[in-house]
């Protein structure tokens, strides 16, 4: 599977086919490429007529019966090069975080041949940093230090890097279209707002994650692991301001916080702090279109 050769376009089955996913199967359809989607429930229409040469499969990753059956029937169809995972957990709790991420990950695996290429969309809350740390690929993760739900994560990325021709993709926070949730917390913080100047946030842009899945899929040996963020780690209070200036909102009075001060709240601070490092996702030849936050929410502000 050669990132060289143009005119090769490998069928590719996305599962999980939700916000991500959706936006896989959307820019992979564009590309070319033979689309099967599968996720547990059947889209609705609007999803389905929006992407209407993507072929959808309803399926639990939960069940291996379940799996076995679409993904034989998927066999006998088409000659799917590549799988990209991407099922994210139905709830907050340890259980299912189990049934996605360790369960989901080896009931597919299971029915996978040598030749396919299986893509893991995991998440960079693996890395247990609160103090504004840098980490990355090379970065070693002490599984004690994790909470219960994140070591969940850590086992289907033990699981998935088992596998020969297996990546495993850790992306930071996916924002986008649809996914506003700081507009909506920049315009409703309060003034004065309680600000933390070390607390760091990373993120990337749901269009440019699915195309670095699709940059994955398509080079030639890539490497095991990747971290997927934007070039610019940012701290939440930089990014509030600057979505409220975006916006066209008054100016907001920072109360800095001294570390550890309980005095005032906190204007939804993220619950890490840490630094993420994309040089290897970029040393593949990876190009993004949204370099930092603001490239990417500028469009989103002129909406709202």
């Amino acid at each position: 599977m050669s990132a060289t050769d143009s005119t090769h376009k490998p069928a590719i089955l996305v599962v999980g086919a939700g916000y991500l996913g959706g936006w896989i199967c959307r820019l992979a359809t564009e590309a070319g490429h033979q689309v099967f989607a599968a996720r547990r429930s059947p889209p609705g229409q609007e999803d389905q007529g929006a992407m209407p040469r993507v072929h959808w499969h309803a399926m639990d990753v939960r069940d291996p019966a379940d799996v076995r059956e679409v993904m034989s029937t998927l066999a006998g169809v088409a000659n799917i090069e590549v799988v990209i995972y991407c099922v994210s957990a139905g709830a907050a709790s340890v259980d299912a975080y189990h049934d996605a991420y360790r369960h989901g990950v080896g009931n597919v695996m299971a029915t996978l041949s040598p030749a396919q290429r299986f893509i893991f969309v995991s998440s960079t809350g693996v890395y247990p940093e609160n103090e504004g740390q840098w980490v990355d690929e090379f970065h070693e993760i002490d599984a004690e230090q994790v909470e219960p739900a994140q070591r969940a994560i850590i086992e289907g990325e033990a699981l998935v890097l088992t596998r020969r021709g297996s990546v495993v993709a850790r992306f930071s926070g996916i924002y986008g279209p649809g996914r506003e949730r700081a507009l909506l917390m920049a315009r409703n913080a309060p003034d004065p707002m309680f600000v933390d100047e070390i607390v760091w946030t990373n993120r990337i842009h749901v269009e440019d994650g699915a195309r670095a899945l699709l940059h994955l899929a398509a080079i030639e040996n890539p490497g095991r692991l990747y971290c997927v963020t934007d070039h610019d780690p940012a701290s939440q209070h930089e990014v509030t301001a600057w979505l409220r200036q975006e916006m066209g909102l008054s100016r907001l009075r920072p109360v800095w916080r001294l570390r550890g001060e309980t005095v005032g709240s906190p204007a939804g601070l993220p619950e890490s702090n840490k630094r993420v490092r994309n040089q290897l996702l970029v040393s593949t030849g990876f190009e993004f279109k949204y370099q930092t936050y603001r490239e990417g929410y500028a469009p989103l502000c002129r909406k709202n």
